[in-house]
């Protein structure tokens, strides 16, 4: 994540909206055309960088260093250059609903303000006139990138050479929601944290959707899924499968799990190990995540328990973690990785050293319960994917590589 210092202000709220999300898009205004809006609304309201900044930009975005010499450049020239065709490296970058805290920035000058406005609203103009000529001559699919205007096209493959399969599918008395991109072999499925949607992935799904096929879903309770009475992570394994199933998602699956998503995917390996080819579990919660709450004082783990037991999900939160434990020995002969932050914070209120201790001995000995399980210490705090999404597509990649050569 970029630093926020006063040139890189600009950078960060740049590319929080040149990153395109699923909120937000005006109107019927397909997303590749409502993105391009988002980006020239962001560089109308900022202003010109410094050289550093832009040369910072640059590099973000692939493009050749600049010879200019080091003055302050306008909107204008800034726009014309990120607007080419360049190919755009995922960084996993989150977009934030929490307010920033950062330092007012300088306003724009007059004549800056002009043409960024002036700008804008020919780019725009341009944007919904090429959107409307594409659903107006019968071409329809809001997601195909050949109807927007050549110049503006953006680098990454367009649907039609990715089949996409989008929507809700019963389960079983409620539905959930899934997207699936790409194609090949292992199929790469994301599950997320505990009370956490889809969009909790960021850009990491997308950096695989050339390599193979690549899902995310949200589970039941959370995101577009529907609502289902509350159960325990082998009804999240349930659910999943029968998704998979009627989504007609084929196997076999390399699941990346998060938090309660690894110890869903580790359950689902245990359950269905013809299905599963590997395993990627980030900070996961494991059989024996009691021992290590054990060590907190009593005043401070009532809280902590009645936070597992409020969960937005609505999932028996330490009965699943009993469920997990009489599936270890049935995950198959797998390659299983764990990845662990090495920065992971201790209230200050704990027993510090303790509990960091029996963290790390505890996801070592989770780790080892598998034939082919090794644990990996990232330069991350706790929340690895917010905090090192690199190296967690870094680690995926060698997994899906492996499996992909074998």
């Amino acid at each position: 994540m970029v630093e926020l210092d006063r040139d890189g202000q600009f950078l960060d709220r740049f590319w929080d909206d040149l990153v395109v999300s699923d909120d937000a898009n005006p109107g019927k205004l397909d997303p590749r055309a409502a993105a391009l809006v988002r980006r020239m609304q962001a560089l109308a309201a900022t202003p010109p960088p410094t050289s550093a900044a832009r040369e910072r930009v640059r590099s973000r975005l692939n493009l050749p260093t600049s010879n200019a010499p080091h003055q302050e450049e306008s909107p204008m020239t800034l726009t014309m250059d990120l607007l080419q065709p360049v190919p755009i490296r995922p960084n996993g970058h989150l977009r934030s609903n929490r307010a920033r805290n950062l330092t007012p920035i300088r306003k724009l000058s007059s004549s800056h303000q002009w043409v960024a406005a002036l700008l804008t609203a020919a780019l725009i103009l341009l944007t919904l006139a090429a959107a409307f000529e594409a659903i107006r001559s019968g071409e329809g699919n809001p997601n195909d990138g050949a109807k927007i205007p050549a110049g503006f096209a953006p680098a990454t493959p367009s649907p039609s050479a990715s089949p996409t399969t989008e929507g809700l599918f019963d389960v079983g008395g409620h539905k959930l929601y899934i997207k699936c991109t790409g194609t090949g072999s292992p199929t790469l499925v994301f599950l997320n944290r505990l009370d956490e949607t889809n969009l909790y992935w960021g850009d990491i799904p997308g950096a695989f959707a050339q390599d193979t096929r690549v899902c995310v879903y949200d589970r039941a309770n959370q995101g577009k899924s529907g609502r289902a009475p509350m159960g325990t992570a082998a009804d999240s394994v349930t659910d999943l499968h029968n998704l998979l199933t009627a989504a007609q998602v084929p196997g076999p699956y390399l699941l990346v799990g998060d938090n309660f998503g690894g110890l869903v995917a580790t359950m689902y390996a245990g359950t269905y190990p013809d299905d599963v080819a590997g395993l990627v579990l980030i900070g996961p919660l494991h059989p024996w995540q009691a021992e290590v709450e054990s060590l907190i004082p009593s005043k401070y783990r009532t809280g902590l328990t009645d936070e597992h037991a409020s969960n937005r999900e609505q999932v028996a939160y330490y009965q699943s973690l009993d469920q997990e434990l009489e599936l270890l020995s049935k995950v198959g002969d797998i390659p299983v990785v764990v990845l662990v932050g090495d920065n992971i914070a201790i209230p200050a209120e704990w027993p510090v050293n303790q509990v960091r201790a029996k963290t790390y001995e505890e996801y070592q000995r989770f780790a080892d319960a598998f034939s082919q399980g090794k644990m990996i210490r990232l330069q991350s705090t706790a929340y690895i994917v917010q905090t090192a999404p690199d190296q967690v597509i870094t680690e995926v990649q060698k997994v899906l590589t492996e499996l992909q050569t074998t």
